[in-house]
């Protein structure tokens, strides 16, 4: 394996009965590195990111990791148990090596928005609470390489906010991610590379969602009949918009002259703004929740 590479795929490929659902596929994946996989649904995203963490068997091909690498991987769904979940984490800290703890049960729980849901069994927790489960185990211990399979799926904006800070803080480190995803707020945050599995080959994935220049401002507000009515007064005045939703609030993307319009004119209308940012620029610091 080549110096520098913390993992490498090589001629990948798997069917299921008589379809293919990834073909040729090669990929690298150096330290500190952030790789997005993006495509429709059905394309084999979460299939390759389970061969790439040893989890299924490729048909064909080779995948190779660094010597010693320690991993984790962050599912799109958790299952329910009996456990409460500081039960749960108790027996996911027995598998950890004391010098390889990262972050405690208790700063993970308030990074989370958890306190009011200990003693809770895990089998009657919505299935946004226990993707938070799922990041917990996966964020306690030190890790090298993180596989993540949608993570962000059910989670309000706090925790989404608190989990992308930290996946940052830890690839400055040298942490390595592969990430399954299709929401833009994750691949901007955090993604250096962009692949998109179409035809079951990869292929550049940059062009997938909108990107960079086109996208220098953003609003993040509050969801509701104000907010829609501005979204649609600037939709057919012909403002090129990027919408994603966080919980229950709305992620808007635009270049930034419209993205400083949008914010007045939803203050103006009463609307809770959480946060505006321009890219490149800096933080407006504008409300939190």
């Amino acid at each position: 394996m080549d110096k520098g590479i913390r993992l490498a795929a090589r001629q990948i490929a798997k069917t299921y009965g008589r379809k293919a659902v990834l073909t040729g596929i090669n990929l690298e994946v150096s330290p500190g590195q952030t790789v997005a996989l993006v495509g429709a649904n059905g394309c084999g995203k979460s299939t390759l990111i389970k061969i790439l963490a040893g989890l299924t068997r490729p048909d064909t091909g080779t995948v190779k990791a660094e010597p010693s690498v320690r991993k984790a991987m962050i599912t799109d769904r958790y299952d329910k148990t009996n456990f409460t979940i500081p039960k749960f984490m108790s027996y996911i800290l027995q598998m950890e090596d004391k010098e390889h703890i990262a972050l405690s049960p208790e700063e993970l729980y308030g990074m989370f928005s958890l306190e009011n849901m200990l003693n809770t069994p895990m089998k009657y927790l919505s299935k946004g609470t226990l993707q938070k489960v799922a990041v917990l185990q996966a964020l306690i211990g030190k890790r090298d390489l993180m596989f993540m399979d949608e993570p962000l799926s059910g989670q309000d904006y706090m925790s989404r906010s608190n989990f992308i800070k930290e996946i940052k803080r830890r690839t400055n480190m040298g942490m390595s991610v592969v990430m399954a995803c299709h929401e833009p707020e994750l691949i901007d945050a955090l993604a250096d590379t962009v692949y998109q599995i179409k035809n079951t080959r990869l292929e550049d994935g940059s062009s997938y969602f909108r990107r960079g220049a086109e996208a220098d401002g953003y609003v993040i507000a509050e969801d509701g009949p104000a907010l829609r009515d501005v979204l649609n007064r600037f939709k057919n005045n012909d403002k090129r918009l990027g919408v994603s939703r966080q919980g229950n609030y709305i992620r808007i993307g635009t270049d930034a002259v419209t993205a400083g319009e949008l914010l007045v004119e939803l203050m103006q209308q009463g609307t809770h703004v959480v946060k505006f940012e321009e890219v490149g620029g800096h933080d407006a610091g504008i409300d939190t929740v």
